[in-house]
């Protein structure tokens, strides 16, 4: 989704073919500053694939799990400074608060949402897009038919849908379930 957004995948797409305009010209993901929201497993991991691509002094985090490999940022300072934000937090009405005022993002700020229950979120992004007050968004929907002009990448829910993925979740589910009937129960949420 990163790379579609870099390259301006959306663009090309609608155009049917390349097309040399100056606001087709994508860029590269290398040394730009790159912030992650929400450093759980999924954010973890997605910081370590992305040394290759970032290098790892781009790469900020904002989240309340700390990492001494990267660098923690207040988001307020990710607003002006990322060029790339992937949201892999969790939704819930703080998650959901720190969008609450777009207008402190970037102009150029390209922002891939890889989390769940984010769509209203996206909608609103893709909206920023196409005034030009965004460099790009990236979701997954369900809602496949709209059309947009700007640099916004949609697709079917499907980023979970990997064969490690899959075997991971049922691991968890199956040890979750056989553990309800112990005295210590997994994965119990509130």
């Amino acid at each position: 989704m990163a790379l579609a957004l870099a390259k301006k995948y959306p663009l090309f797409q609608r155009e049917g073919k390349m097309n040399w305009d100056a606001q087709f010209i994508g860029e590269e993901m290398r040394d730009k500053p790159t912030s992650i929201i929400g450093l759980g497993d999924i954010g973890s991991k997605l910081a370590e694939m992305l040394e290759s691509v970032i290098d790892t002094k781009e790469i900020c985090y904002y989240s309340h799990n700390k990492n001494k490999k990267y660098h923690y940022m207040e988001f307020a300072d990710m607003l002006a400074r990322a060029e790339y934000m992937f949201v892999t937090i969790s939704k819930n009405p703080e998650s959901l608060a720190l969008f609450d005022d777009l207008s402190k993002f970037n102009k150029n700020m390209k922002i891939i949402i890889t989390a769940n229950g984010f769509e209203e979120v996206a909608e609103r992004l893709a909206k920023k897009c196409e005034k030009g007050e965004l460099g790009g968004v990236a979701f997954e929907s369900n809602n496949l038919d709209r059309e947009f002009k700007s640099n916004v990448f949609v697709t079917p829910p499907n980023a979970y849908y990997t064969k490690e993925a899959l075997i991971k979740m049922f691991e968890i589910w199956t040890e979750t379930t056989i553990s309800a009937s112990t005295k210590t129960p997994q994965n119990v949420i509130n």
